[in-house]
């Protein structure tokens, strides 16, 4: 079962043990959580379509962040992203808030369609599998 951050925060605050840390004992903890994300960012999904799941959660997550962005800063954002390996099941795609993507089309005469294509081609030809 996944708990919400406020419902671990409610439990770190009643449980004994976190309450009265010691400076050591909070860096120690603090050391394991980093250390625990950093393998998980560098781990190696068993599939092809688990890295899928993984790529497509994390780019929804992302566009979340990037649509509050420009909604409270007024930024524009474009996003390409493709794979770098032929076999990986993960779609090209590209993202943009407002009409950012507009720019492609009006300013640089491309469109963001044929930008996603030839950067998936450059990154199977230059990327590393691993």
């Amino acid at each position: 079962q996944k708990l919400s951050l406020q419902q671990i925060q409610d439990l770190a605050k009643v449980d004994p043990k976190y309450q009265e840390m010691t400076l050591d004992e909070k860096d120690e903890l603090l050391h394991a959580l980093t250390e625990y994300w950093a393998l998980k960012n560098m781990s190696i999904h068993v599939t092809n379509s688990a890295a899928a799941c993984g790529t497509q959660s994390t780019l929804e997550h992302i566009f979340k962040i990037l649509d509050g962005l420009a909604l409270h800063t007024g930024i524009y954002v474009c996003l390409f992203a493709s794979c770098s390996h032929i076999y990986d099941l993960s779609q090209p795609f590209w993202y943009g808030t407002g009409n950012i993507m507009d720019f492609w089309e009006d300013v640089m005469n491309l469109e963001p369609d044929e930008i996603i294509c030839k950067m998936e081609q450059w990154a199977c030809m230059h990327g590393k599998s691993k």
